[in-house]
């Protein structure tokens, strides 16, 4: 009979030791889960962003099913210098963060279908995206001071408007365009208002091109590049040098014309004023401003500021690579990993959790 009462007392023993091991390890999946949704979240958001910007597929922009679209207006703006400039705005419906974005070749007709997404995308994560862009069959030429002057001017226009209330501004360069990009960015007026740089295939200095464009070489320090150069990126050059009195690219890069464009936009000027994080981007097989342009840029910003720098394929110049069955073979499936942790890093540190 004893031994039966301990049995018994035994076994009730066992299951309410049994219902206490399975709480607690209920508790500790719960309580895992919920300290690894932050970073479970954070994923998922750079997944989200992803593949908005990847495909081609409207179907597959995961972003999209979870914001609502941004409005996409054309505008002419008078700055405060009096000159009136065109620009194209993507605004979310509520926003706090602003991206000024300069791609020189842009007009609002005339935008490729990948930045056309990365823009959309932006806007899309609550940034007012704000597109300095040509008029519509205007050519395409060097940037100058004056654009420089034009994206400042611009930037605190939109900030300084009391009905926008906007806390932060982040200034997006793509290709040329990264010249006034970097000089607005460091401009006294606005240096410490600038939360990031993103910069897309990115040139240092002009005085280094001309020896790319006539000899297809290009260095810096240990690193070497022989590519032959994009015939259109030639050819706009060559047009560009023509309408200014200066028939061959020779000519056109002993000229003062050249050399002072250079000395006012090159980003190689700016940099020691740049306090903003710069996040980098370039092909490895850029035919306009080869990747050594980068691997010089990060080099100097380095004393200055934090820089991130991924060269990948999965760039072409200027812009991201769309998904296809032969890119996911060429380019994603080698590159993808770096691409994303890149991604996710500015995102964590951009946006935050």
């Amino acid at each position: 009979m004893a031994f039966l009462s301990l049995a018994i007392f035994t076994s009730g023993r066992k299951k309410y030791i049994f219902r206490f091991l399975v709480v607690i390890l209920g508790f500790a999946i719960v309580s895992f889960v919920l300290f690894q949704l932050p970073r479970i979240s954070s994923h998922a958001r750079t997944v989200a962003v992803m593949t908005n910007i990847i495909f081609k597929n409207d179907r597959l922009h995961w972003l999209s099913y979870l914001t609502d679209d941004p409005l996409q207006q054309q505008m002419r703006i008078e700055l405060k210098n009096g000159r009136t400039i065109n620009v194209v705005t993507f605004e979310p419906p509520t926003y706090d963060k602003m991206l000024v974005l300069y791609a020189p070749w842009a007009t609002k007709a005339n935008q490729s279908p990948e930045m056309l997404r990365i823009t959309e995308t932006f806007a899309r994560l609550g940034f007012l995206v704000v597109a300095y862009s040509r008029e519509e069959g205007d050519p395409v030429t060097l940037p100058t001071r004056q654009t420089n002057e034009d994206l400042v001017n611009l930037t605190l226009h939109f900030l300084d408007d009391p009905t926008r209330h906007i806390s932060s501004v982040g200034f997006f360069g793509v290709s040329i365009g990264n010249g006034p990009i970097f000089a607005a960015a460091s401009d006294q007026a606005l240096q410490d208002r600038a939360s990031f740089i993103l910069a897309f295939s990115p040139f240092f200095d002009s005085e280094d091109q001309p020896d790319f464009i006539l000899h297809g070489k290009a260095s810096f320090q240990n690193t070497h590049v022989q590519l032959q150069p994009s015939p259109k990126y030639v050819q706009d050059l060559t047009a560009m040098g023509s309408r200014n009195g200066y028939p061959t690219l020779e000519q056109l890069f002993a000229s003062e014309f050249y050399k002072n464009a250079g000395r006012e936009i090159s980003p190689v000027h700016f940099v020691s004023r740049v306090r903003a994080p710069v996040y980098i981007l370039h092909t490895k097989d850029d035919k306009v401003f080869p990747y050594t342009n980068s691997l010089q840029l990060a080099d100097a910003i380095r004393p200055y500021a934090p820089v991130k720098l991924l060269l990948t394929d999965l760039m072409n110049h200027g812009s991201i690579r769309s998904f296809t069955w032969n890119t996911l073979r060429r380019y994603y499936l080698p590159e993808g990993l770096e691409y994303y942790r890149f991604m996710h890093a500015f995102l964590q540190e951009q946006m935050g959790d």
